[in-house]
């Protein structure tokens, strides 16, 4: 497996390193051709932690103390995007407080459901909250993220979205994937990609793919979406390199069969693993 952290880059054979013979004009192009080193569009890193916190986020680090100081600096600091969302699946969070309360929470959220689906199975689907905090040297109770980061960040329930797009347009954009066809078969299938144990494989195994990996990473009009998850005992960060992935058309998603081989997990449990 790839180490966490780095960015994957498509080098030369070492071979190539290794000529002893001069090279002609057309030797010495296809030389560079295959030397230069692209950088790959996904890019994985671990969220390293910190022993202390700048002077302004000194109030989130005493109203969130179960969120380690990198974490707080990752997703509420200078440099973060302006909004913080969680995409959870509303069983699992309910696996944790014991009932369904996403519609009572205090916090702006909507199920990525629309119409009769959202009162038939909001008890089951995935909703958006919005975790962003607009002034964060004065941050007031937080009584929701306090209680997120303790009971249910660490066990991996939920991820994290950070994004310069607004609630609604990221509503509007990760509704589009929760029913995809499938090429191998021209199936409709549930997507279950808000689920953490799917989207970290699933971004992995198409990040090759430039077309897919922008219609996941990138909104229609070029904004980056940043994922961060909970993965054994460490916080990642799956970001898109946005220079790579910025040019590429926007075509309509699809899955293939080969995207779920990393977690062996067979096209009729796509929309359903507990």
């Amino acid at each position: 497996m790839r180490g966490m952290g780095s960015v994957r880059t498509a080098c030369p054979p070492p071979g190539l390193a290794c000529c002893t013979k001069p090279l002609s004009p057309v030797g010495w192009a296809a030389f560079r051709a295959l030397s230069h080193c692209t950088q790959m569009p996904l890019r994985q890193t671990t969220v390293a932690d910190r022993s202390s916190l700048p002077a302004p986020l000194g109030a989130l680090a005493d109203a969130l103390p179960a969120a380690s100081a990198g974490l707080i600096d990752a997703l509420f600091g200078p440099d973060a995007p302006k909004h913080v969302f969680m995409l959870v699946d509303a069983s699992l969070r309910s696996d944790i407080t014991g009932f369904f309360d996403l519609d009572s929470i205090g916090q702006p959220a909507a199920c990525l459901f629309d119409g009769a689906a959202t009162e038939s199975a909001q008890e089951t689907a995935p909703w958006l909250v919005d975790l962003t905090i607009p002034a964060p040297d004065n941050p007031g109770a937080l009584s929701f993220h306090r209680k997120f980061f303790q009971q249910h960040w660490p066990v991996g329930t939920s991820l994290l979205i950070q994004t310069d797009a607004g609630f609604d347009a990221i509503r509007r954009h990760l509704r589009r994937f929760t029913r995809l066809p499938v090429q191998d078969d021209g199936k409709l299938r549930f997507f279950r990609f808000w689920d953490p144990r799917v989207l970290r494989p699933f971004l992995d195994a198409i990040q090759d793919d430039a077309p897919r990996l922008r219609r996941m990473m990138l909104t229609d009009d070029g904004t980056p979406i940043h994922y961060v998850i909970r993965h054994e005992d460490a916080d990642l960060r799956l970001s898109p390199v946005t220079e790579e992935l910025a040019g590429e058309p926007v075509t309509p998603m699809r899955l293939n069969y080969a995207d779920f081989d990393p977690i062996g997990l067979p096209p009729e449990k796509w929309s359903s693993l507990k």
